[in-house]
């Protein structure tokens, strides 16, 4: 038996809900990055008593799943395939997921919205779906299903004929929170308000939040499909400040709450203002401009400490009851009023129109002619908040977003209701180069006529070749326009379709191509100009590249002349030779690399040099490793490298065994190597020191079909020096022979945590390990589930029927402490578990109130055992 070590029940309770949420989690994880290659499926193995499930077979042309409601585009086709399974491992039939689609633009990041389906497992937990295969298509499966906790899958940019098998997926219970919204006297708030939940904890890549729009007329709610964790519930009310709780689920749990409003505001004497401006990027009126009119005559202005308008804080406060008058006299807006009567519980609507104007006459710069169909959008404000004060901006998404033409007689076209800035429009015509329109110091009140003459464009031709005279095929080659203030050869480099508020001081990026298999490059439609040219030999046209990747070889080229028109000065690119590391990995006798993976991280130049401002930090290079140990990483740049030891985001397994999803362990650094230009660099990496361990739990029960319900959590039981502290708490199931390990751990102490589900998940076990390099830690665990039922009684004798108690341990033979599970009462007031034998207590919270009562019992098993709640005399350590 494993040496037991007591644990603080809340940690407990936490580490408990954080297994619970842990199978969701990690299979929205391996797809949250998009296009990277998907993690392979879960295989986990049916109960005894439940039938096998097996993968869909595949999907002919033309057929089609019930999930699809409507005829969508033709082939070719995406499938998607998945089995769900309830916690106890039976299949959970009838799922309802939902599918929302996307499209993206060309080279745009935004995404237009799809028809959405509305998808349904068959009665097997089986899901089988086709979708439609469409360019640059982003697909994103929610569970939405009231019985079970929300999850969430994404893939975007999937290959035409893809198959994306989710594998076997145990959903949670979801938890249930039944809630009132109250003022600050405590009077139920009927309407005008709505409920969010955020997950707080655990901290997730993957950000749950439910919402809840409607309200019932009596001031309650109900919001479902809670996952495992600690949650924080805000009700949000325009006339009175944010009222929020925060609270700690369990699967299937349903917890009460109260919201209610506790500031000392009265919004019955308040006026909230809410204005809506022509454009979001256009300034907000300020406070010194906006006027109250009070009944009497008198003239009020809101308080001058707070010059920039927010409009979720009242404007006037303290008011009395009556008709006043609400005004905004900005010079950069046309005057606006109305009447308020007070008390006003909604906030007052300023639809605001600017004072200014731009006529816009666009013509064929080379023949004079109008140009009649062609779209502006604004991209770009700049102006200050008051005299003297802080410049601001806003910026919009720029030159590659995609836009519908429009039809402009004679090529004109009025641009009315603007405010007072310096504004910047992008201008594409078809057939001409795009062209940036910007108005500078635009004032208020005024009206600008500008002239906008377009051109075909340039073209810019070139090769890339390394500097031994090879031709770089699949190079990627980007053109910067100098910054706007400041320009200099150190500035740094803007991506596109990356915002910066100090854009206006860095390089901007106008197009990018990559070279063919000859190492040329064109350019088409390009404005006339002083460009700069850059070049790195890792691209491949992938969004995520950078234009100067620093762990590859790259160039820049200063002072490019782009002419009127024509075809520029033909350039040629020089890269510095490529570097290539290649080695063999060293490993403990008898384990084998195969699963592991090696990282490679360029070390950059300090902060404090100039030269290191012209990157983004670079990611890492990875490389599988087989079982012969071999690697080779080719096309570097020159400099040094950190070598790292990653482990793998999915523990292998044999077939027909458990696969079980894992968090990605944190990488360990465990080498550096200087690389030289043109040079092969041989090395070899010992892995011994840092050889992962391995973790093998055997465990005996009674009966055959609790062993499928154990869970294994395996966490660090402190922090390595110099490790990074986001080491996650790993998890394996047991399969039918009651056997589950980790194979991949990371050396040091350890903690082990063993939980059966015998109708709750109950800690049973635990114990520290010290993990050596490349050991193997075996841990045996005999433990007897005794079945048997639960009768609970409230204070007065009756069963307490259907409801749902707190449920822990106080102690169990070798075990610590158990932080609190929920347990579901059925209509006679009972509930059939299967526990180790020991004392347990019960506890259950009086429906509206924060009275609870508890009750102790031993369980013996094999028999019905009452648990007679009662209050308790004073707070227990043990009790949550």
């Amino acid at each position: 038996m494993p040496r037991n070590h007591h644990v603080a029940p809340r940690s407990l309770a936490v580490l408990l809900l954080l297994a619970l949420a842990s199978f969701g989690l990690w299979s929205w994880l391996g797809r949250a990055s998009g296009p990277d290659e998907p993690a392979p499926p879960r295989e986990l193995a049916a109960p005894h008593d439940a039938p096998k499930i097996e993968a869909p077979p595949p999907l002919d042309a033309g057929e089609r799943t019930r999930a699809e409601s409507a005829p969508l585009e033709s082939s070719p086709e995406i499938a998607i395939t998945a089995r769900f399974r309830d916690e106890a491992g039976a299949a959970a039939s009838e799922v309802e997921l939902v599918l929302k689609r996307w499209q993206r633009g060309e080279g745009d990041r935004r995404f237009e919205p799809l028809p959405e389906l509305e998808v349904r497992c068959d009665v097997h937990g089986v899901l089988a779906l086709r979708v439609p295969h469409l360019p640059r298509l982003l697909l994103h499966l929610e569970l939405r299903d009231a019985r079970y906790a929300a999850e969430r899958w994404r893939w975007q940019d999937l290959a035409v004929g893809a198959r994306e098998d989710l594998g076997d997926i145990v959903l949670a219970r979801g938890a249930i929170v039944r809630g009132r919204v109250l003022d600050r006297a405590g009077v139920p708030i009927a309407a005008g308000w709505s409920i969010d939940a955020r997950r707080t904890k655990p901290e997730t890549v993957q950000v749950v939040s439910l919402s809840l729009e409607a309200s019932t007329t009596d001031g309650t709610f109900e919001m479902r499909g809670f996952s495992v964790g600690t949650w924080r519930i805000e009700a949000r009310l325009p006339t009175y400040s944010i009222a929020s709780a925060e609270i700690e689920l369990q699967a299937g749990e349903t917890r009460e709450v109260v919201l209610q409003q506790t500031s000392a505001r009265d919004a019955r004497s308040e006026i909230v203002l809410r204005v809506q401006r022509p454009h979001q990027l256009f300034p907000a009126p300020e406070r010194q401009h906006m006027k109250l009119l009070l009944p009497g005559g008198e003239v009020r202005a809101p308080d001058p400490a707070q010059r920039m308008f927010d409009d979720s804080d009242p404007l006037f406060s303290g008011l009395s009851p009556g008709m006043h008058r609400v005004s905004i006299e900005d010079p950069r807006y046309e005057p606006w009023s109305t009447e308020v009567e007070v008390p006003r519980t909604e906030p007052v609507v300023a639809k605001l129109r600017g004072s200014s104007a731009i006529d816009v006459r666009v013509i064929d710069g080379a023949s004079g002619q109008a140009i009649e169909r062609y779209a502006l959008e604004l991209c770009e404000t700049r102006y200050r908040i008051a005299t003297g004060g802080e410049a601001q901006s806003g910026s919009g998404s720029g030159l590659d977003r995609s836009r519908e033409m429009q039809t402009h007689p004679d090529g004109r076209t009025a641009l009315e209701g603007l405010v007072a800035c310096t504004l910047r429009y992008a201008l594409h015509a078809e057939g001409f180069a795009p062209q940036w329109l910007e108005v500078k110091d635009l004032q208020a009140g005024e009206r600008r006529s500008v002239l906008v003459e377009l051109s075909a464009g340039a073209v810019l031709e070139g090769r890339v070749r390394s500097a031994a005279g090879i031709a770089v095929a699949g190079a990627l080659v980007a053109i910067f326009a100098p910054a706007a203030e400041g320009d200099h050869a150190e500035a740094e480099l803007l991506p596109a379709r990356t915002m910066r508020s100090d854009a206006a001081r860095l390089r901007a990026e106008i197009a990018r191509t990559t070279t063919d298999a000859e190492g040329r490059f064109r350019f088409e439609k390009l404005q006339p100009g002083t460009r700069i040219l850059t070049a790195t030999s890792c691209g491949s046209g992938r969004e995520r590249e950078i234009p100067m990747d620093p762990s590859h070889p790259h160039v820049k080229l200063e002072g490019v002349e782009i002419p009127m028109q024509g075809t520029a000065t033909p350039v040629e690119l020089v890269l510095p030779n490529s570097a290539v590391l290649s080695g063999r990995v060293r490993v403990p006798e008898g384990r084998t690399p195969e699963g592991l993976t090696l990282e490679l991280v360029r070390e950059l130049p300090p902060p404090s040099e100039s030269s290191a401002r012209r990157f983004s930090p670079p990611a890492p290079l990875e490389h599988p490793l087989a079982a012969d140990g071999r690697f080779r990483f080719e096309g570097l740049a020159a400099g040094s490298f950190r070598v790292r030891l990653s482990l793998p985001s999915m523990a292998p397994a044999p077939a027909g065994e458990l696969r079980q999803a894992r968090v990605q362990g944190a990488a360990r650094a465990i080498d550096r190597v200087e690389l030289v230009a043109g040079v092969t660099t041989e090395r070899e990496i010992d892995l011994v020191p840092h050889f992962p361990a391995q973790v093998r739990v055997q465990f005996a029960v009674d009966r055959p079909e609790h062993v499928q319900k154990m869970q294994l959590l395996l966490r660090p039981a402190q922090d390595a020096p110099g490790e990074d502290k986001r080491v996650p708490i790993q998890t394996a199931m047991f399969d039918a022979q009651g056997r589950a390990e980790h194979p991949f751990v990371h050396p040091g102490r350890h903690h082990i945590d063993l939980f059966a589900n015998g109708g709750l998940w109950t800690h049973i076990a635990a114990t520290d390990v010290e993990l050596g390099p490349g050991a193997s830690h075996e841990l045996h665990v005999n433990i007897a589930l005794l079945e048997g039922w639960i009768s609970v009684r409230n204070a007065g004798g009756s069963p307490l029927r259907d409801a749902e108690i707190g449920f822990g341990s106080l102690a169990l033979p070798g075990a610590p402490a158990l932080g609190w599970g929920a347990l579901d009462l059925d209509g006679e007031g009972r509930a059939r578990v299967a526990l180790p034998a020991g004392r347990y207590r019960v506890q259950h919270w009086q429906e509206g109130s924060n009275k609870r009562q508890v009750a102790e019992l031993d369980w013996p098993g094999g028999s019905v055992v009452e648990a007679q709640l009662a209050e308790p005399p004073a707070p227990s350590g043990t009790d949550r």
